[in-house]
C-alpha cells in the first residue's frame, strides 16, 4: 500500500501498468498505415520509373542498332555493281528511292570468301564477263505491320531490274507486295527485304510473297523518312519533302533512271516508340495517337562513295575466233545472205562485218557491219549470217566476213583465199498482210474526219516463192522476209474491187504498221486492200478487204478566193482553192461543190440574193467548173449591163454544208479607153467622112470585131448605113483600126454614130455619139470694146473694137461689109487690122443722091495675103477703122464674112457700133 501510496503520489496511475488502451491502439495503427502507404506509393513510382526507363532504353538500343545496320548499308550501296565496267549493263546503284523506301544494290559479302561467289559465280553466263551482286543483295529498307505469316501493308514497291540467274541482261517488273509507304498507323517494322534467289528465270509480276526474304530488323518503329540530293546539293524528286504522297517519288520506274543516277547523298531519319504508353508523359510535338508513347529520334547524313562510280575494264588485245565456212544464199531481192558456222558461246564476238565487191572489180569492196546476236523481228537469232543489202540487183558479188569482240578486236578477213562469190536474184515473195482493219466497220468506233487503219506485221514470204533455198530462218514455214520495203494502200468506193494504179493513196514503209487516211470525204464507205512490196516492187498478195467510215459535226470551211471570168462567148469559168479544213480550221475532205449563179445589174456583188438549187456540182474533187451561156438570155443580159453572180459551197457526206464563198461577178467590161474620130458633138460639112477606133490601155482585152453605123437621131432605129472590121481567126484586131468611109449628104441634119466592139471572149461593147452635118455655119464671133475717137488730126478719127474668136474652130475672114449712116458722104480712109494698116481694097464711092440711098456702103474683101485672118481657134483680134472727116453722130453697121477651112463651111456675123 505504502509502495503504491508513493507511487500515486509521484503522479502515476497504478491501473495504467495493464497495457495500451484502445484509443492508443487506433492511434498507433493510423500513423502506420499513412506510413505505410506513403512507402508503398514511393515504391510503386520508383517501380513504375524504372520500367519505363528500361522501355525507353531498350527501344533506344533496338532502334540504333537498326539505324546503324541500314546506315551500314546505304554506305556500301553502289559498291562493285559493275566490276568489269560493262557498258551495257543494266543494273542501278539505286534501283528504287522512295520518301519512305529505299532499294539499293552493292557486293555486301564481298569479305566473306564462300558467300561473295554464290550465288555470282552463275550469275554471268553469256550477258556478262562477271556479276558480283546476288538477288541477297539487291536490298530494300520498307516499314510493314509484322503479321503471323509475314509482313502486311497496303502498298507495293515496283522495281524494273535484272533478277534472273544467269543475268538476262534485260530488266523485268519486280513488285515487292505487303508494305507501307504512308506512315499514318505506327507502331511499324522496319523490314530488310531481298529477292529470293531463283535459278533461272524469276516469276513475271505479280510476284508473291514467298519470292522475296522479309527480314525484321526493328520493332515500334514510327517514321523512317529519306530524302536523296546530288553531288552540288539540290534535292532531287519531282516534289521533295512530301513522305505522305508517294506518287510523286522518284520511285523505281525505267522513267527516272537518269535523277537515280545522280544520287550522291542521302538524308535518313528514323523515330523509334516505346512498345507502351506513359499516360504521365506528353510528346507536345505529336497530337496524334502516339503523343504519350517517348520516342527515339535518329538522324543521318550518309554519302555513299560508290555512287557514280563503276569498275574498270581489263585490257583485252586477243581477237575473237574468225568465221568458218562461208556460204553463201541468194533469192531475195537486191541482198544475199551470207552463212557462216554459230560462235560457240564463250568467243566473246558481238558482231561482224562483212565485205562485199562486184566480182570483177575487188578494189571497189564496201562492208557492212551485224550486231550478233540479231533479232530476227524481236526473235533473238544466235546463228552466223548476215543478211547484206546490195546496190545493183542482177550482178555478182564476192565475199569475207571478220568478227569483233565488246572491246573492238577484230579477226582477220575469212576466207583468205578464194571468197565465195554469188549474183543477185529476185526468186521470194513477201507474204500478204493480214488483220487489216479500219475504224468505222462497225466494230471500231467512227473517228472524226479520219479512217484509222491498222495491221499485223508480215514477217516472213508468202505461198508464192514463199521458200528460199538454204535460207535457214522460218516463220510459219515460209522463209523470214528480209527484202521488204513496206506496203501499198488501195483504197475504193467499190465494194470487192480490184486494186489498180489509180487506186493506191499511200505507201507505208518498214516497220509501219498503221496509216492514218485524211483524204477522204465524211460519211463514206471505203474499201481497203493491203500489200507488202520488197526492194524491187514485187508486190504479195492482196490482203482481206478492210471497211473504213468516217464522220463529223462540223460543217466544211467555205470556199475562199473565188473567181470568175468569160473565157468566150459561150462560157464562163469559175475557179477556187481547194477546201481542205473545217470551220474550225482541222483538214478534212469535201464529197462535192456546189455552185450557185444569179443574174443582176451590175456592181451589185454585196447585195444580190442566192436561191433555188445550185447552177451546177462537181463531185470529182476537181476545183473549175465552166458555165453553159450559149442562150439568148445570158447574151442579151451580159449585152445590156447586167452581171452573173456566182457563189461557191462546199459539201460533206454526212449532209453538212458549208457557208457560202465571196461573191463573184462576171461581166463584159472593158479596161481599154476608147477614142473616136469623128469626137462626140462634131459638126461637119456634107463629104466624105472616115470612121476610126483607136484603143489604149487595153490590159488583157482582146477584140475580134469592130462595128460603125450612122442613124438619123429623129429615126434612132433605122441606121442608113454600117460598117465593120473583123479579125481573122485565131488573131485580134490591132488599133487605131478605121472601120469606114461615108460620104456626108448635103443636108442639114445630126446623126446618131453607132459603135460597137466585140471581145475574143464575146463579149459586145455598144455606145453612141452623134454627128452634126450642116450646109452653113451660124455666127461664130463677138465683137466687145467698141470705142469712137473724134479727137485730133483725120488719123485720129476712127472707131476701135475686138473681134473675138472662141467657137474653138480655126475661122479664115474673107471680107466685112462696113457701112454709116446717117451721113453717107465721108471717106473711109485706112483700115487697122491687128497692128496691120492698109487702105481699102475698093475706093470710096460717093452716094448717087440722098433721094435715091438711105446710106452709102464699102464692101472691103480681106483676102489680101498680107491681111491676117482669125484662124486661132480661140483668140482676139483688134480692128481700128478711119475717116477723113468728122464721123460725130453716125453708126456703124457691119457683116464680117468666114470660112472653117476643116469643114469648108461658111457663115456670117453681123454688128452694129455706135
Amino acid at each position: 500500500g505504502t509502495e503504491a501510496s508513493v507511487l500515486r503520489n509521484r503522479g502515476f496511475n497504478l491501473k495504467d501498468n495493464r497495457g495500451f488502451s484502445l484509443i492508443e491502439m487506433l492511434v498507433a495503427s493510423a500513423i502506420f498505415a499513412i506510413a505505410a502507404t506513403v512507402a508503398f506509393i514511393l515504391y510503386s513510382a520508383a517501380q513504375k520509373s524504372y520500367k519505363s526507363g528500361e522501355n525507353f532504353t531498350d527501344q533506344q538500343q533496338s532502334t540504333r542498332v537498326a539505324f546503324d545496320r541500314m546506315i551500314s548499308d546505304l554506305r556500301l550501296a553502289g559498291f562493285n555493281y559493275n566490276p568489269d565496267g560493262d557498258s551495257t549493263r543494266v543494273d542501278e546503284q539505286v534501283e528504287g528511292a522512295w520518301e519512305t523506301a529505299v532499294t539499293i544494290r552493292g557486293d555486301f559479302d564481298f569479305e566473306d570468301p564462300s558467300q561473295n561467289t554464290t550465288p555470282e559465280s552463275t550469275l554471268a553466263g553469256g550477258s556478262y564477263n562477271v556479276v558480283s551482286v546476288g538477288n541477297d543483295e539487291i536490298v530494300t529498307y520498307v516499314l510493314a505491320k509484322p503479321g503471323t505469316s509475314g509482313p502486311t501493308g497496303p502498298a507495293t514497291i515496283t522495281l524494273n531490274l535484272d533478277p534472273d540467274r544467269p543475268r538476262a541482261k534485260s530488266n523485268k517488273t519486280v513488285i515487292i507486295p505487303n508494305v507501307v509507304l504512308v506512315q499514318n498507323n505506327p507502331p511499324y517494322t522496319l523490314y530488310r527485304v531481298t529477292l529470293a534467289d531463283v535459278n533461272g528465270v524469276y516469276p513475271v509480276s505479280p510476284q508473291a510473297a514467298s519470292n522475296f526474304v522479309y527480314e525484321p530488323v526493328a520493332d515500334n518503329i514510327k517514321s523512317m523518312v529519306f530524302q536523296y540530293w546530288d553531288d552540288a546539293g539540290n534535292a532531287l524528286g519531282p516534289n521533295p519533302g512530301t513522305p505522305t504522297d508517294p506518287s510523286d517519288d522518284l520511285g523505281g520506274a525505267d522513267a527516272n533512271i537518269l535523277p537515280r543516277s545522280r544520287i550522291r547523298r542521302i538524308t535518313v531519319n528514323l523515330v523509334g516508340m516505346t512498345p507502351d504508353e506513359d499516360l504521365d508523359y506528353t510528346d507536345v510535338t505529336d497530337a496524334s495517337a502516339t503523343t504519350h508513347y517517348r520516342k527515339f529520334d535518329l538522324n543521318s547524313d550518309v554519302n555513299p562513295e560508290n555512287l557514280g562510280k563503276s569498275g574498270v575494264k581489263d585490257i583485252d588485245i586477243t581477237p575473237p575466233p574468225a568465221p568458218t565456212n562461208i556460204s553463201l544464199v541468194h533469192g531475195h531481192c537486191k541482198g544475199i545472205l551470207v552463212k557462216w558456222d554459230t560462235p560457240s558461246v564463250t568467243s566473246g564476238i558481238t558482231a561482224y562485218s562483212v565485205k562485199f565487191w562486184p566480182q570483177a572489180t575487188p578494189s571497189a569492196f564496201q562492208t557492212q557491219g551485224f550486231t550478233y546476236p540479231h533479232l530476227e523481228f524481236g526473235v533473238q537469232d544466235l546463228l552466223g549470217h548476215a543478211f547484206v543489202s546490195l546496190p545493183s540487183q542482177g550482178v555478182t558479188y564476192c565475199f569475207q566476213v571478220k568478227a569483233k569482240d565488246a572491246v573492238g578486236n577484230q579477226s582477220g578477213w575469212t576466207p583468205t583465199t578464194s571468197p565465195p562469190c554469188l549474183d543477185t536474184t529476185e526468186a521470194s515473195t513477201p507474204g500478204a498482210p493480214q488483220n487489216l482493219v479500219a475504224s468505222g466497220n462497225g466494230t471500231i468506233t467512227e473517228m472524226d474526219r479520219l479512217i484509222h487503219l491498222t495491221w499485223s506485221e508480215v514477217k516472213s514470204n508468202g505461198p508464192t516463192q514463199g521458200v528460199v533455198t538454204g535460207d535457214p530462218n522460218l516463220i510459219g514455214a515460209y522463209t523470214v522476209l528480209r527484202d521488204g520495203n513496206g506496203y501499198k494502200l488501195y483504197r475504193s468506193l467499190t465494194n470487192g474491187f480490184t486494186p489498180a494504179v489509180g487506186d493506191l493513196i499511200g505507201s507505208p514503209g518498214n516497220g509501219v504498221l498503221q496509216y492514218d487516211d485524211t483524204t477522204m470525204a465524211n460519211c463514206v464507205n471505203y474499201y481497203y486492200k493491203l500489200t507488202t512490196v520488197d526492194t524491187c516492187g514485187t508486190e504479195s498478195p492482196y490482203s482481206s478487204q478492210a471497211l473504213g467510215r468516217s464522220t463529223t459535226t462540223i460543217k466544211p470551211a467555205p470556199p475562199s478566193g473565188v473567181s470568175g471570168s468569160r473565157t468566150d462567148h459561150d462560157h464562163a469559168q469559175i475557179s477556187w482553192p481547194a477546201v481542205t479544213t473545217n470551220a474550225l480550221g482541222q483538214t478534212l475532205s469535201i464529197l462535192e461543190y456546189r455552185i450557185y449563179r444569179v443574174t443582176a445589174t451590175s456592181g451589185q456583188s454585196g447585195s444580190v440574193t442566192f436561191t433555188g438549187s445550185p447552177r451546177g456540182t462537181i463531185t470529182d474533187g476537181s476545183t473549175t467548173w465552166t458555165d453553159d451561156l450559149d442562150n439568148p438570155a445570158d447574151s442579151s443580159a451580159l449585152a445590156n449591163g447586167q452581171s452573173l453572180y456566182y457563189i461557191v459551197k462546199a459539201a460533206d457526206a454526212c449532209g453538212l454544208v458549208s457557208d457560202p464563198s465571196n461573191v463573184v461577178e462576171v461581166n463584159c467590161t472593158t479596161k481599154g479607153d476608147r477614142t473616136v474620130t469623128p469626137a462626140d458633138g462634131t459638126t461637119k460639112g456634107p463629104g466624105a467622112t472616115d470612121f476610126i477606133l483607136n484603143l489604149t490601155n487595153t490590159g488583157s482585152d482582146k477584140y475580134s470585131r469592130v462595128r460603125v453605123g450612122l442613124a438619123d437621131s429623129t429615126v434612132p432605129g433605122t441606121e442608113l448605113w454600117y460598117s465593120q472590121v473583123t479579125a481573122v481567126a485565131g488573131s485580134w484586131l490591132t488599133f487605131p483600126q478605121t472601120i469606114g468611109n461615108w460620104t456626108v449628104p448635103s443636108a442639114d441634119k445630126t446623126y446618131n454614130v453607132n459603135w460597137q466592139i466585140e471581145t475574143t471572149e464575146g463579149c459586145i461593147f455598144s455606145w453612141t455619139t452623134s454627128l452634126r452635118i450642116v450646109t452653113t455655119l451660124s455666127c461664130q464671133l463677138t465683137l466687145t470694146n467698141a470705142v469712137f475717137v473724134t479727137s485730133g488730126g483725120d488719123r485720129n478719127v476712127r472707131w476701135n473694137w475686138n473681134i473675138n474668136n472662141a467657137s474653138g474652130k480655126n475661122l479664115k475672114l474673107t471680107g466685112i461689109d462696113i457701112s454709116w449712116g446717117p451721113t453717107t458722104t465721108q471717106k473711109l480712109t485706112e483700115i487697122d487690122w491687128a497692128g496691120v494698116s492698109a487702105p481699102p481694097s475698093t475706093p470710096s464711092l460717093a452716094s448717087p443722091g440722098a433721094s435715091t440711098m438711105v446710106q452709102a456702103r464699102y464692101n472691103v474683101a480681106l483676102s489680101r495675103p498680107d491681111l491676117p485672118g482669125i484662124s486661132c481657134g480661140t483668140c482676139t483680134k483688134s480692128v481700128s477703122l478711119f475717116w477723113g472727116a468728122s464721123m460725130v453722130g453716125n453708126t456703124l453697121t457691119l457683116r464680117y464674112y468666114f470660112i472653117d477651112p476643116a469643114t469648108t463651111l461658111t457663115g456670117t456675123c453681123d454688128f452694129n457700133v455706135p
